[in-house]
């Protein structure tokens, strides 16, 4: 080139794939979305849901980083195609378990991110330790792209292996815990990186090739065999989480942990102590001893007692909590429990005289892990004639079935608050908004009555929320929630009573006899006078749990919009588009 260098010729492809080369494109982008759905599996049982979440940013970060690498070193990764794309899979593969053991081994504690700035340096670095084979799986497929002249089927042996990754992952997690599923994964990644065909520079063949198949071969052979052996390899449990706890708990003697099981659903784990004695929201009128139970946690979770009786009359304390409110006012009724997990509302419909009582629960190893506890030390809870089983997600289930109930109970929502659950706030739920309960109404018989007990907050937040979403969905229905409508609470819970039709003016004696019986405090009620008087926000803040009642009977008052607009927190009514949210967060609760 005349007054400069001479410039090199661009690379360009070379010749087409070879239908091993496609496989291994294909195998490499389905190991690949495996990889991450087994990292949030990973992420949701150690630490906090929304920590698993960040696993799809990191994969994103991975993928995004393996272009800029590309574009700055395509030239020397290009001449070794396609010796530079197996070894970049053989990395992939050896930087799953990699990436996964160095990320674990950083003491990251999520709850201590807002006040200390040494955690949030830790969770960047766990963040990119987790992307590390996400980046050389990109850049194996970007080389795969770059290399071959055959673009098209390339990337469509991509796209198709993306799509069965999908179910690669759910069913790995279904056959394996997480920790043997990312060894599988890996050993599938090592033992297919040879599939490339790797040449040496200038397409020859030979000595190269062999040194990377037998380097492949045998670390991949041996991943494939400890996955699929499921071989012992946990993550590190947050310290505050329950199975922590009960972990520690078992260490001492305290504990024992009867069953653990895994899916791509959950994992799940039953654990039996003498010093479990939870029963949730009782009152301070209960005079009975919980009955012996056993503790289920989900993703480590505590999620409710499995109650060790043959009979309801073991089960008597249930009577002294909020849940009991809405079976003291139906007799003999048709329950539906959307969401129940341990099986205690069961006993506590049967108490009250249930004729017919529906589960719906989607997961199916919940079920199995108690009905193996055997008639005499749990199972009985879901056994009996007067009971149904459906294993379906509750909204869909609302969304289908046409049956009528006289009572609905979303025991699902039952636990305390987002403020006390720490970091479980994040959450958020299809089965509160205003359509869900709207589709409750429907399934509702002319008696019937939906029940949502929630834990307190102070100020208050969840409950009135949940009072305002109801009254949303019995207004879309045509009913007046003002004439509809209860709430009361305890010093634990409040109970929101929503009724299909006005109730009789001779069910309010029995109504107040319940709430004297129960301690519960009244806040609103059909024959209250539903005003916001001269009530503020600050008011309302100063008053603690004691704004329950004012707040309620101002919400269903024409003072409604001031107040959900002037309140501290997000109380607007949840809805299918801005699903229910296990927190009320808004800019303005921070201090100045």
């Amino acid at each position: 080139m005349p007054g400069g260098r001479e410039r090199k010729p661009p690379f360009t492809p070379g010749r087409d794939s070879t239908p091993s080369q496609r496989l291994a494109v294909g195998l490499l982008s389905a190991e690949l979305l495996a990889l991450q759905l087994v990292f949030m599996r990973w992420y949701a049982v150690a630490s906090w849901h929304h920590h698993a979440y960040l696993v799809v940013s990191a994969a994103l970060l991975g993928l995004g980083a393996s272009g800029s690498l590309l574009a700055l070193f395509r030239r020397p990764l290009s001449s070794w195609f396609p010796g530079s794309a197996s070894a970049a899979a053989a990395l992939f593969a050896l930087g799953a378990p990699a990436g996964l053991l160095l990320a674990d081994a950083l003491p990251v504690e999520a709850q201590y991110i807002a006040y200390d700035i040494r955690q949030v340096g830790l969770l960047l670095l766990s963040h990119l330790c987790v992307m590390i084979p996400f980046l050389f799986g990109g850049a194996a497929l970007g080389l795969s792209l770059i290399g071959f002249s055959d673009t098209g089927r390339v990337y469509g042996a991509s796209l198709l292996g993306s799509g069965a990754g999908a179910a690669l992952g759910a069913l790995l997690l279904n056959l394996l815990p997480p920790g043997p599923a990312v060894l599988l994964l890996a050993g599938l990644g090592m033992a297919n990186a040879p599939l490339y065909g790797a040449r040496a520079p200038g397409g020859r063949t030979g000595r190269f090739g062999a040194v990377l198949l037998s380097l492949c071969v045998l670390p991949g052979a041996l991943g494939v065999f400890l996955g699929a052996a499921g071989v012992h390899w946990s993550p590190r449990i947050d310290p505050y989480k329950e199975l922590a706890v009960l972990r520690r708990w078992a260490a001492q003697g305290d504990a024992t942990f009867l069953a653990t099981r895994h899916s791509a659903r959950a994992r799940l784990d039953l654990v039996r102590s003498p010093r479990l004695h939870r029963t949730l929201f009782a009152g301070l009128g209960a005079v009975q001893m919980p009955p012996p139970q056993d503790a289920l946690l989900v993703d480590g979770h505590y999620a409710g007692p499995v109650l060790r009786i043959r009979t309801p009359d073991e089960a008597s304390i249930l009577d002294d909590t909020p849940q009991s409110l809405a079976y003291r006012l139906v007799r003999r009724p048709r329950v539906l429990l959307l969401g129940e997990a341990g099986g205690a509302n069961v006993w506590l419909a049967r108490r009250f005289g249930a004729t017919e009582i529906t589960i719906v629960q989607p997961d199916r190893n919940i079920l199995e892990m108690i009905r193996a506890l055997g008639p005499g030390d749990g199972g009985a809870a879901l056994e009996g004639n007067d009971l149904e089983v459906v294993v379906m997600e509750p909204r869909r289930f609302l969304e289908t079935s046409r049956r009528r109930f006289d009572i609905i109970q979303v025991s699902a929502a039952e636990g305390m608050a987002a403020g006390e659950s720490g970091l479980l706030a994040l959450r958020t739920t299809p089965l509160l908004t205003r359509e869900a309960l709207a589709r409750c109404r429907r399934l509702l018989s002319p008696r019937g009555v939906l029940s949502i007990t929630r834990g307190l907050q102070a100020p208050p937040r969840d409950n009135p929320k949940l009072l305002l979403t109801a009254a949303d969905a019995w207004r879309a229905e045509g009913a007046d929630p003002a004439r509809r409508l209860l709430q009361a609470h305890n010093y634990l819970a409040a109970v929101t009573l929503a009724f299909r039709g006005p109730p009789a003016d001779s069910l309010r004696p029995r109504i107040e006899a319940a709430l004297e019986q129960l301690g519960l405090k009244l806040d609103t009620a059909p024959w209250s006078l539903h005003k916001a008087g001269a009530l503020n926000g600050g008011d309302l803040l100063s008053m603690g749990t004691d704004a329950l009642g004012p707040l309620a009977r101002g919400l269903l008052s024409t003072a409604r919009d001031s107040l959900v607009a002037g309140y501290l927190y997000d109380l607007r009514p949840a809805r299918d588009g801005r699903p229910y949210a296990y927190h009320s967060f808004r800019w303005r609760s921070l201090p100045d």
